[in-house]
């Protein structure tokens, strides 16, 4: 729903099935890539997201993941860590809250953002990155 947003996510479009996504994770363990990205739309909403990580972590892959850090609290830090994710990148839209809520279109979305970025450098996330664009 972001304004900037070229990918088109929302409500509209057809997600895989979770055994698609897992054989997909299997898929990319066996190339054995250095990292792997989880993004695209808000991945933290996947039902099977931790079973996708866990599928990735059976190699040496690093597993970092792009995030709009909405539903990151402090046990989601703590479950993403757990499962072994790398690093995290949260997206901030804007020095000002109202520059990020305004392109997120929700009110408190800045907020979260960087309630995100506290919690998971609270709970030793050891590589955080920040995707930041400005009016």
């Amino acid at each position: 729903r972001c304004i900037h947003c070229y990918n088109n996510s929302g409500n509209h479009h057809n997600d895989m099935d979770k055994d698609s996504l897992i054989n997909v994770a299997k898929q990319i363990r066996e190339l054995k890539p250095y990292n792997v990205c989880i993004c695209g739309g808000e991945p933290l909403l996947q039902e099977n997201l931790f079973d996708i990580i866990d599928e990735l972590k059976k190699s040496e892959v690093n597993v970092t993941m792009v995030s709009n850090g909405l539903l990151m609290t402090d046990d989601m830090c703590k479950k993403l860590i757990d499962h072994g994710i790398y690093g995290m990148q949260i997206s901030l839209d804007g020095a000002y809250s109202w520059q990020h809520d305004t392109i997120r279109g929700l009110s408190g979305a800045y907020d979260k953002a960087v309630n995100a970025i506290k919690n998971l450098s609270k709970n030793g996330m050891k590589q955080i990155n920040l995707k930041e664009k400005t009016l």
